[in-house]
């Protein structure tokens, strides 16, 4: 990618964008999002070159620029948060696509985003509590933001908000969902039993209670595992990957060599989980930034239907041991049937 067309034409192939010539100077073109109406990706020539301004991920910013001298801090924003990328052709395109995309994201990404995805994946015939609609956007505290949210629904048609009830099983106020009566018809269109206001959320609740008398906590962690993982497999994108993390916090992984631990998440000031797993191995803790994961699950991408026998032919990155055990576990990547055993701590 060299040339200002070809940027341009990429950054508007992304949902709900569109070109803007803000400035006196016609030589900065703007790609932004419709809703927000917030710019991911600037454009403009200097010295020579097409330059480009996109949004970077803290942790993702550095990298880049150590990467390549053709990626610096931005010029004429956020030097901390906005990097520059000189399209002098010694950037591969499919590098340069990743960190438009990237921007696309941090541009886009939001608390209520999230919410609207976790209930678009409440399948027909069941319904979900607005504390497992916030679980499964990523933060189990954001349970009010959940409501809130499903209010300001911007697309009924494909984000079935009538779907989530309250901890108890009760429907929202006759306000909802277009008026009195409307959440209980579209309930039943969907096959829910609505009785005296309420749904039975052992018979109807996404995470039904098991007959096996399996702890229900427990039977909520593996269904939300396994959803995540199908999510995945489904679509690989690191906003899925990111999903298993979440789900997957506190499972018993092990090493290629057999060594056992887990991670858990911590959550910032601002409710959100913090961007980095920290590792409980035996007696010994650390942690693994979400960026080193990103990177191997960039890298396992970009060598599809390769069996990788060892974490460092994946990347040679910090923390690999543990990401090769996470890949694997999320479907990602491929092991020998050796290495696949001691992962499940069967030894060999």
């Amino acid at each position: 990618m060299k040339t200002r067309e070809e940027a341009l034409i990429y950054g508007l192939s992304f949902p709900n964008t569109y070109q803007d010539t803000p400035f006196r100077d016609t030589n900065w073109q703007l790609v932004r999002v419709k809703e927000s109406r917030k710019a991911f990706l600037w454009i403009y020539e200097k010295d020579g070159y097409i330059n480009l301004n996109v949004k970077a991920d803290p942790e993702w910013r550095d990298f880049w620029r150590n990467t390549y001298p053709s990626v610096i801090a931005a010029y004429h924003q956020n030097k901390e948060h906005w990097n520059t990328i000189i399209l002098d052709g010694t950037i591969p395109d499919e590098d340069v696509r990743r960190m438009i995309a990237e921007s696309y994201d941090r541009i886009t990404d939001s608390p209520s985003r999230r919410i609207y995805e976790a209930v678009k994946r409440i399948p027909k015939g069941k319904v979900a509590t607005y504390g497992q609609v916030a679980e499964m956007a990523g933060n189990r505290k954001m349970a009010r933001a959940v409501g809130n949210a499903l209010h300001k629904n911007p697309d009924p048609d494909s984000i079935p908000c009538y779907r989530v009830v309250n901890a108890k099983g009760e429907l929202a106020g006759e306000f909802a969902f277009g008026g009195a009566g409307a959440q209980a018809r579209l309930l039943k269109e969907d096959g829910i039993e609505v009785v005296d206001g309420m749904v039975d959320l052992k018979k109807y609740g996404i995470y039904k209670l098991a007959e096996t008398g399996q702890n229900t906590d427990q039977i909520r962690k593996d269904k939300a595992r396994k959803d995540a993982v199908s999510a995945l497999k489904e679509k690989c994108t690191e906003e899925n990957l990111w999903n298993c993390i979440v789900a997957f916090q506190e499972y018993p992984f092990y090493t290629s060599s057999g060594l056992p631990f887990h991670y858990t998440l911590k959550v910032g000031r601002n409710g959100e989980y913090t961007k980095e797993l920290f590792i409980n191995r035996r007696e010994n803790s650390k942690s693994l930034s979400w960026s080193s994961v990103r990177i191997a699950f960039q890298k396992a991408m970009d060598k599809k239907n390769t069996v990788f026998v060892r974490p460092k032919e994946i990347a040679d990155v910090r923390g690999i041991s543990y990401s090769y055990s996470l890949l694997w576990r999320f479907g990602v990547i491929t092991v020998p049937e050796n290495v696949e055993k001691r992962m499940k701590g069967e030894g060999e």
